[in-house]
């Protein structure tokens, strides 16, 4: 009875980090290093406030692809921008 109980724990653990995981890279963003912080220099509260609005205002949410249809989801939106590249 403990196996069992001990295996549906870690399997809804392993479900919560999948989920946890699946949530953080749904969004597409391109990350840039501010150019005014000098190497090895901590970011202030500043910097990271800017470099989040930075990063929300360069966030792909949608895009059209060649037939003109809507894409929303990360992948969809991936495999726009991939066969945009080839």
């Amino acid at each position: 009875m403990k196996q069992a109980h001990r295996s549906a724990i870690l399997h809804q653990l392993k479900a919560k980090i999948i989920r946890l995981h699946n949530k953080r890279i749904q969004t597409i963003t391109v990350d840039a290093r501010d150019p005014t912080m000098y190497q090895g220099e901590n970011p202030s509260l500043f910097h990271l406030i800017q470099g989040r609005k930075w990063r929300d205002a360069r966030m792909i949410t949608e895009i059209r692809d060649e037939n003109g249809q809507l894409q929303t989801t990360t992948r969809g939106i991936l495999n726009t921008f991939v066969g945009y590249m080839k």
